[in-house]
């Protein structure tokens, strides 16, 4: 969990709280907007970049919904205002997000899904 502490610092006190519960064991996931916007979605994007290093090559994939390009807009330009390497695959499955990793030989991966209902997002790095 050292990186989803090391997200937290990107946030101000008065979000802190808030955040911390988007935090899952696996993921992080929580309802948009009032959650997961686009706001969220850079400052996580920064943040984890930040805690990768610069120069970091990263796959980055959606699925099929409008919100999922939103957010993964956002994160793209956090991921590369704190100087990593984006390969934006765009429209995929997780499945295709790792194939892509393995086979570009990327150092880590972002993938947003979100429920049936547009609803819930989560954002598996």
């Amino acid at each position: 969990m050292l990186c989803s502490q090391f997200i937290l610092l990107v946030f101000e006190r008065s979000e802190k709280m808030r955040i911390q519960e988007i935090f899952k064991k696996y993921d992080i996931r929580g309802l948009f907007p009032e959650e997961i916007n686009s706001r969220v979605a850079f400052k996580l994007g920064r943040a984890f970049g930040s805690f990768l290093g610069k120069g970091k090559k990263i796959v980055v994939g959606r699925d099929n919904r409008k919100s999922s390009a939103l957010l993964k807009n956002s994160l793209v330009d956090g991921l590369i205002l704190s100087g990593c390497d984006v390969i934006d695959i765009g429209l995929s499955t997780p499945d295709m997000v790792d194939w892509g990793t393995k086979s570009l030989k990327a150092d880590e991966r972002a993938d947003f899904e979100i429920n049936k209902f547009d609803e819930i997002i989560t954002l598996l790095f």
